[in-house]
């Protein structure tokens, strides 16, 4: 197990240049005083996905500017799954890939790497996610920027789950209008967890380069922050939309043949 780190230190620096393409973007509001959730508990309902699947995106600015791509990649490995998240943005030389496995029933994440760089940056973030002799989840992080390192023990709620799954957490939902639901999504670059809450508002016809799709519209609601997602009526639920203002993700491709070793 990492080492405890001295209470009075400093958490690790914010890179804005990183940040700005981060999918964590999700926890960068805190909770607003007076927001309504319902109790936590556990919003997976079922696995849709294929055991091999890879979505990329466009990402366009508030001009419907192309400025980068995103891909989505999962993969079951045996009881796990290995789920990748790759950002380039070719503008800014910024590069920010990671890995996450987490456990192929429950979600529950288990462990994740991440490399983050610009010409001028680079983010290194080790954790994994475990339980004590106690009962307590919890998870011990190492993140290295530039000539910094910050080592991190932090405790968890039952219903946590890691903030860079949400792509495929929410799929998992039991789409119904009006569905509302919270959890707590941890946040290893922050270091800290965040109630996030959930309601499916309707249904709506997307456009996107990958074609025209009828989809559940989703609203996430970290904080006073609110986000809207789209997800495919029909399974697999496939993420066709993402607005995380000012930028958007827009499906372009999907691929569900494993790539040739």
């Amino acid at each position: 197990m990492i080492g405890l780190p001295d209470p009075r230190s400093r958490p690790p620096r914010r890179s804005l240049a990183l940040l700005a393409v981060l999918i964590v973007a999700l926890l960068a509001a805190s909770c607003a005083q007076g927001a309504t959730f319902p109790d936590p508990s556990n919003p997976v309902s079922a696995t849709p996905w294929p055991d091999y699947e890879l979505l990329r995106y466009d990402i366009t600015d508030q001009t419907e500017v192309k400025i980068g791509t995103v891909d989505f990649e999962i993969e079951r490995q045996d009881d796990e799954y290995r789920m990748r998240v790759q950002f380039l943005l070719p503008d800014t030389a910024t590069e920010d890939e990671l890995t996450l496995f987490v456990d192929a029933a429950t979600l529950r994440p288990l462990r994740y790497e991440r490399l983050a760089t610009t010409p001028d940056e680079r983010v290194e973030i080790h954790a994994t996610y475990g339980v004590d002799a106690d009962g307590q989840r919890f998870v011990d992080s190492i993140v290295l920027q530039d000539d910094d390192r910050e080592e991190r023990h932090l405790e968890l709620d039952e219903h946590s789950f890691d903030t860079d799954s949400s792509a495929w957490l929410w799929r998992t939902l039991a789409f119904a209008i009006d569905l509302e639901i919270s959890y707590r999504s941890v946040n290893v670059f922050a270091q800290r967890s965040q109630l996030v809450g959930l309601r499916v508002r309707g249904q709506d016809e997307i456009r996107t380069p990958a074609g025209d799709f009828l989809a559940w519209q989703l609203e996430a609601r970290p904080g006073a922050e609110r986000q809207t997602v789209w997800f495919t009526v029909d399974v697999p639920h496939i993420l066709v939309r993402w607005d995380l203002e000012p930028r958007r993700y827009l499906l372009r491709e999907i691929v569900t043949t494993r790539p040739a070793n």
